[in-house]
């Protein structure tokens, strides 16, 4: 490469590493268009198309590379990468047996076979290949992260921590680690040490120039920060949430591209602002309840909330528009004319309108349920169970994987609620339940109510009336539990650990978003289980 090729290379990569990503890329395409079959320049251009995400691209180039070229390990390793982060780990197992034929056993290979076993859940294998690393290089810090890693995700969080600060211990700028010692803290209960292990990662990240993980880590610490009432720091850090260098699938999502300026507290009046949904029904309705004094500031202000809130919300705030959110999934672009002047997502409304403790002491129940379905149900229920406690009951979330199964039980195991005399218990559950319900039923010697033609799940207006009907609603951590206290219910939320939303160093005298929640924690270390007679006490004294 002659030496003004070169430069110009590396002032691509400097216009990428200093945030304009796509003037970089432009720039080195343009110079791979004209000097061909260089592997430091295909090297620098596989770099960048990694940083950037783009994996489709990049799994092509280093296709290429290995056809056509004798690619050493660190190309094959690199196209073992992407395939996993794109999710295909059959040909990432395809290509480690390449590798393991071609380049022999190595650490290098027992740590790709970690990744991909950790990549797939299979946790005690990644466990294994992990502790294989660490017996062929007892130095190696990244390696007792990885077992750390494999460890938490079994669940033995106690012998995680210690390989971390292993970790830790080997090499004292192990970002990785430091982090998730700071994960592994922050889960139990010590809030105060995440923190401090956050900002140390902040400060080795500034050291280091790795501008664009900073970001992360500042989404990391906003869960610090507002669980001890900073609500000032916690809420700008939150709004790092939609950054690229956080993992699909744990931060904001999914992002937009508008042509006006998101709004940063600017004067409304006369003024049309959109508020876009992200993350999912519960977070949509927990943020909702900052809708109300946006209103009263701003001249107009338009929802594009989730199809099935649409007329719920429109029927209970008139003066809005709710509309489904309609825009292009790559470009990011609204299909909707432009019909506003300001734009927010909406988690960023109590940078706003929740930046102090007493702003939380006026939340309301904004949510009003449909006047003639409500009495249609009360009419039923008046009917069908003329005394004793309506009880909405809801036990885990619609989507179950090994992960979430640790924190729900099986509607066998409420049987200490469950039969309990003078209450009626109303099923609240969305999806396809009636197989658990049928066999709670049947071993329990209990009668749990259920509306056969109601879609709990897509009918959101007939779900809010049924709730509003109910006495008191129990339920797991899901868009039950956000849902019932909105129209004025009493709901117990059972949740594992104590959650940052509760925003517990505010020393609210309720749950913050809404005084009609409560939250019930087992003690550290206990499944949901354990506070079963908590709640079994806790109804008998309201009958």
């Amino acid at each position: 490469m002659e030496n003004k090729t070169k430069q110009k290379v590396l002032q691509a990569i400097q216009r990428f590493k200093d945030g304009q990503r796509e003037d970089g890329l432009k720039k080195i395409r343009l110079i791979r268009s004209k000097v061909k079959n260089d592997l430091l320049l295909e090297a620098a251009y596989a770099e960048m198309l990694q940083h950037a995400q783009e994996y489709d691209e990049l799994i092509s180039l280093l296709t290429n590379l290995i056809d056509k070229h004798d690619a050493n390990l660190t190309v094959f390793g690199a196209l073992f990468d992407a395939y996993i982060q794109v999710k295909e780990y059959n040909k990432a197992e395809v290509l480690l047996e390449k590798i393991k034929e071609k380049f022999g056993p190595s650490v290098r290979v027992s740590k790709l076979s970690q990744q991909l076993s950790y990549a797939q859940k299979d946790y005690k294998n990644s466990l294994k290949f992990a502790l294989e690393v660490v017996r062929m290089d007892p130095t190696s810090s990244m390696a007792y992260n990885n077992v750390g890693l494999s460890l938490s995700e079994m669940g033995l969080h106690d012998q995680s921590g210690v390989a971390f600060e292993t970790a830790v211990q080997l090499d004292s700028e192990n970002i990785d680690a430091i982090q998730n010692m700071a994960f592994i803290a922050y889960n139990m209960g010590d809030v105060d040490k995440s923190i401090q292990l956050n900002e140390r990662s902040l400060e080795l990240l500034e050291k280091k120039g790795k501008r664009g993980s900073l970001n992360r880590i500042k989404w990391h610490l906003s869960f610090g920060y507002l669980f001890k009432g900073d609500l000032a720091k916690g809420w700008e850090y939150y709004d790092e949430g939609f950054s690229p260098d956080i993992p699909e699938g744990t931060r904001r999502g999914p992002g937009r591209d508008f042509s006006v300026p998101r709004w940063s507290g600017e004067d409304l009046k006369n003024k049309t602002i959109l508020v876009w949904r992200e993350q999912g029904l519960g977070d949509e309705l927990r943020y909702g309840s900052c809708l109300p004094d946006l209103v009263s500031m701003a001249g107009k202000v338009i929802v594009e909330c989730d199809h099935r809130l649409c007329k719920v919300l429109q029927d209970s705030m008139p003066e809005i528009l709710a509309r489904p959110p309609l825009f292009d999934k790559i470009t990011k672009k609204s299909f909707y004319k432009l019909d506003y002047d300001f734009h927010i997502p909406i988690a960023s409304l109590p940078r706003y309108f929740r930046s102090t403790r007493e702003s939380f002491l006026s939340v309301t129940d904004y949510i009003k349920p449909e006047p003639k379905l409500t009495k249609e149900i009360k009419d039923h229920f008046d009917v069908k169970m003329k005394s004793g406690l309506k009880i909405g009951i809801s036990w885990r979330s619609g989507v179950m994987d090994p992960t979430r199964n640790k924190f729900y039980l099986n509607l066998v195991e409420w049987s200490e609620i469950l039969q309990l005399k003078n209450c009626h218990f109303v099923n609240l559950q969305y999806g396809d339940v009636e197989p658990e319900i049928t066999a709670a039923e049947n071993a329990l010697g209990v009668k749990i109510h259920r509306w056969p033609d109601l879609n709990l799940k897509d009918d959101l207006e007939a779900a809010f009336a049924l709730m509003a009907n109910m006495d008191l609603v129990i339920s797991v951590g899901n868009a039950v539990a956000s849902m019932a206290p909105l129209v004025g219910t009493e709901t117990w939320q059972l949740i594992p650990s104590v959650h940052w939303v509760e925003l517990k160093g505010l020393d609210l005298p309720h749950y913050p978003w809404n005084k009609n929640l409560i939250n019930f924690h087992p003690e550290p270390g206990y499944r949901i289980e354990s506070i079963m007679p908590v709640i079994r006490d806790r109804i008998i004294s309201k009958l």
